[in-house]
């Protein structure tokens, strides 16, 4: 085509047609050519990944740990009540009689 209206924004890219393609930002990807949005990564998953085109780069956060949706970091997994640890590492039960949040 001879028309600039006619470009679409490639996989892992959005954009209006015929407009500039921005990467989809970490935490998000895209997996079809066309002007769609973004799509999150579901909670409990986390993508450091730039323009990535595949919800395979969603990670899971690590056993007992959740995220938001969107997240974009392995420190955005946090642990559930009853467990402990560090953000993003892996979430320790907590002692018998003890409470942890």
């Amino acid at each position: 085509s001879d028309a600039q209206t006619d470009c679409s924004c490639i996989a892992g890219y959005t954009g209006a047609d015929g407009g500039e393609c921005v990467g989809c930002a970490a935490g998000t990807y895209k997996a079809n050519t066309g002007s769609a949005a973004c799509a999150v990564c579901e909670a409990t998953t986390f993508s450091t990944a730039l323009a990535a085109t595949s919800a395979d780069t969603c990670a899971l956060c690590p056993a007992n740990s959740n995220a938001t949706s969107g997240s974009n970091a392995a420190t955005d997994c946090v642990c559930v009540a009853r467990w402990y640890g560090a953000r993003g590492g892996p979430c320790a039960l907590c002692d018998s009689g003890s409470w942890c949040s």
